[in-house]
């Protein structure tokens, strides 16, 4: 299920990430540990049935260890994902995550969101902290200023933060349907919110909070020929959640 252009964008994507200096000359590249790292992030972008079908494919006599570490690495759940995200991002010198993340399952509803916030307080260990969750669906905005001013409200709506004592985490949720059906807006979402977070970091003060920015996709089992673009590249992570 994996568009075309994925395999190529990895391997770019890890060689920068693993040899930043260009000058690096080819006799040097650890060529099995490039491709280990770029399995491990196929793996992680992979669904789930897509996963049980490699025993079928050329890959049948690798299949066991194949499907061995996909379970050893997937999160069944976005709560499970969020709870590990929330307890590194405080090492994270700008301290903010992107994730897009796709789902084959139903998006969060108001009252899911609400229990989902409630269920990550109750990991703080002091009164001082807190998590807040904003939901968004990324069909309710008619224009691209729209969208905009909402990441900018979310990035600097609240300065009383900055007063607050604790740790203070902030998640933005956006959601989408029919991931496939809307690439285009989700990858010019996805820019718009990049830009917005560079000018955050550059003009913050000294805020008490980190914050998780997550593209929630929908995507369908059957494709009919279209396939999602999942990988992002850059400081994005790309999961599949189910």
């Amino acid at each position: 299920g994996f568009h075309d252009d994925t395999p190529p964008s990895i391997v770019f994507h890890v060689m920068k990430e693993m040899y930043p200096d260009d000058s690096t000359p080819d006799t040097e590249v650890d060529t099995a540990a490039v491709l280990e790292r770029c399995q491990t992030l196929l793996l992680r972008m992979a669904t789930t049935d897509a996963v049980l079908r490699v025993k079928n494919s050329l890959l049948s006599l690798q299949s066991g260890d194949i499907i061995a570490e996909y379970f050893k690495l997937h999160l069944s759940s976005l709560e499970e994902y969020l709870r590990h995200v929330l307890s590194s991002i405080s090492n994270d010198v700008t301290g903010s995550h992107l994730t897009l993340a796709t789902t084959h399952s139903r998006l969060l509803t108001d009252r899911d969101v609400d229990q989902l916030r409630h269920r990550l307080s109750t990991d703080t260990e002091t009164e001082t902290d807190r998590i807040e969750i904003t939901s968004l669906s990324l069909q309710q905005f008619q224009t691209e200023l729209q969208y905009t001013r909402e990441i900018q409200r979310f990035l600097r709506g609240d300065a009383s933060i900055e007063r607050r004592e604790g740790s203070h985490k902030k998640i933005l949720l956006i959601q989408c349907e029919r991931g496939a059906d809307n690439a285009k807006l989700i990858a010019c979402a996805r820019h718009k919110t990049v830009d917005e977070l560079k000018d955050w970091r550059e003009e913050k003060r000294e805020f008490n909070f980190e914050v998780c920015l997550i593209f929630l996709i929908q995507l369908s089992r059957e494709v009919h020929g279209s396939k999602f673009v999942s990988f992002c590249g850059g400081e994005w992570n790309t999961v599949h959640i189910d």
